[in-house]
């Protein structure tokens, strides 16, 4: 839709320099037309900067990378920390949700394993706090790829208002070995 109106634009403008030509003058004419093939030579660029030829992009890989993706709301996020200056996980999500201090630069996730009643499980961190666990039903999952590389595709938090508590969903990346499942 943005080329269509850049071409559109750009059109209507070549044409009305023919008339600034000739009503308005030499430079009214020349300003429209410069204006009309810069907005016509913008719709013509790619919309894509990375869909441009480089390099990296010509040569194929060797073997491309397959990767999976597993998506969940983070359990746990009305519970309180045990230590910690920010012990509330409400508090710490909607300091994220507002980009308040400390997150108002940023912020990354990622998963800690830890042992719960001596079963296997994952704490969700947001820098240097925990907001919540990986749900139970997930944690399978988890340990049987356990050993791939991943990385935190997004970490989106929601709710919160009157009387509704935060939330939070976590999407993670991981490389996939062939013939696993």
């Amino acid at each position: 839709m943005k080329k269509i109106l850049l071409y559109f634009f750009g059109i209507c403008c070549v044409i009305s320099s023919v008339v600034g030509f000739i009503q308005y003058g030499i430079l009214n004419g020349f300003t429209c037309l410069i204006i009309g093939v810069v907005l016509i030579s913008l719709a013509r660029q790619p919309s894509d900067p990375a869909a441009v030829d480089s390099p990296e992009a010509v040569q194929p890989q060797s073997q491309p990378q397959r990767t999976k993706t597993i998506t969940f709301d983070v359990a746990g996020v009305t519970f309180n920390n045990e230590s910690g200056r920010l012990r509330s996980r409400q508090t710490i999500l909607k300091k994220i949700s507002f980009c308040d201090p400390p997150f108002d630069s940023g912020y990354a996730a990622r998963l800690e394993r830890y042992l719960y009643n001596d079963e296997p499980a994952y704490y969700v961190y947001v820098n240097d706090y925990i907001v919540g666990n990986v749900p139970k039903g997930f944690i399978p999952y988890l340990e049987k790829n356990a050993g791939r590389p991943y990385i935190v595709e997004y970490f989106k938090v929601h709710g919160g208002g009157k009387k509704k508590y935060y939330g939070a969903e976590m999407r993670i990346k991981y490389t996939d070995i062939e013939g696993e499942e």
